[in-house]
């Protein structure tokens, strides 16, 4: 997880989020799907997929807190939220 925070609080490197998601998602379809697209039109849905992971993860292993804390850079918003 502490990946996906270190991604959502830096740059946001396309790649890099796909490769994230690759290590801690076993739907090799939507990993397709990013590796097929480009980042232009897929940038936002990779970063809600992220989000979506970390806070199942975060729910699974009962630190739901975890997400309303300051990251390293910014607040994480929630899943869903309007980041624009």
């Amino acid at each position: 997880m502490e990946d996906i925070l270190q991604w959502l609080a830096s740059g946001k490197d396309y790649s890099e989020g796909v490769a994230i998601l690759d290590r801690h998602t076993k739907n090799s379809a939507l990993i397709c799907h990013f590796r097929c697209t480009t980042a232009r039109f897929a940038a936002a849905k990779l970063e809600y997929e992220l989000r979506k992971l970390l806070k199942e993860r975060a729910a699974a292993l009962g630190v739901g807190s975890l997400l309303s804390r300051p990251a390293a850079v910014g607040q994480i918003p929630a899943v869903g939220a309007d980041t624009a």
